[in-house]
């Protein structure tokens, strides 16, 4: 191989040196679109987890709560029958029985904050605002902390999906307060605005170290962050400015609830116009209904 001398010409160095910077550029272009497969392919993965890790939730929650619930309601009845026969001939026989009717509804009482942690059922039926009004109202018993709820009503438009992450980025909020802040108040906000859902929770404790945030072992807040990429939200985590206290920021993107009108005048008209269609047609094949009479289904069926 013969050896480039040093009195190549300067348009020959120039022309080597710019292959070899496409070179270069492909080959990082290359790795930017790895990077960016890998990326989206360890998103779907945590959408997919999320997924599944909720649907068990649920299931459990559904397992304790008909059959777990169903058991320590009969052994319940049984020992009030039992205290019922009992009190009047036995005294030391029914102070022992009440002892265990009492550990009975402790348990029951149990499971239904394991159900509410694990699935909150109260999302399913009332919303997003009521479930987390609830939440913080246990949160403040169980914590001695002072919370103070303040939801929009249009908080109540999200998705399940999403209302489901909005509940969990709260539990989880509150949940390193409680922990680690040695706070006495925290304030959860959710308010709409112009971009979306702006949800802000905010105590008074010592703030959180920068050490913190980036520790890899920050499960809870790995898990925060996961959830607000899902839902396509920015997640905002840091000490307050005056150093008293942890503010944590979420942005959600939201459409418009008159997109969301919009489309359900759509639906609607497209079934009328189905209706309209389908009874258009069955006039043609014969029917001998007299228009306006009512059909299966009308008044009189």
């Amino acid at each position: 191989m013969r050896r480039t001398s040093p009195g190549l010409p300067t348009y020959r160095r120039r022309a080597q040196r710019a292959g070899g910077a496409r070179a270069m550029r492909r080959a990082n272009a290359q790795l930017a679109a790895l990077l960016l497969a890998r990326t989206e392919q360890l998103s779907v993965l945590t959408r997919h987890l999320i997924a599944v890790s909720e649907d068990e939730k649920a299931r459990l929650a559904r397992e304790l709560h008909d059959e777990l619930g169903a058991l320590l309601t009969v052994i319940d009845m049984d020992l009030q029958n039992v205290l019922q026969q009992l009190r009047a001939r036995e005294p030391t026989l029914v102070r022992l029985l009440e002892r265990a009717r009492g550990q009975v509804l402790q348990t029951l009482a149990l499971k239904r904050r394991i159900v509410d942690n694990l699935h909150p059922s109260m999302l399913d039926h009332l919303g997003l605002r009521a479930a987390l009004q609830h939440y913080c109202h246990e949160f403040c018993s169980i914590s001695a902390l002072a919370c103070r709820c303040e939801l929009d009503p249009t908080a109540d438009w999200l998705p399940p999906g999403a209302a489901m992450a909005v509940f969990r980025i709260v539990q989880e909020a509150l949940t390193n307060v409680a922990r680690h802040s040695g706070a006495r108040r925290v304030v959860v906000r959710l308010r709409r605005g112009a971009a979306g859902l702006h949800l802000h929770v905010d105590d008074d404790g010592v703030g959180i170290a920068d050490s913190a945030l980036a520790a890899a072992q920050s499960y809870g807040l790995l898990g925060m962050r996961e959830r607000a990429l899902l839902l396509g939200a920015s997640l905002c985590i840091a000490r307050k400015a005056d150093g008293q206290g942890t503010g944590i920021d979420v942005m959600i993107p939201m459409p418009e609830r008159r997109a969301a009108a919009g489309s359900e005048q759509g639906g609607a008209s497209t079934v009328r116009r189905r209706a309209a269609d389908a009874g258009i047609r069955s006039s043609r094949s014969g029917s001998t209904r007299r228009p306006g009479a009512p059909g299966p289904g009308g008044p009189g069926s």
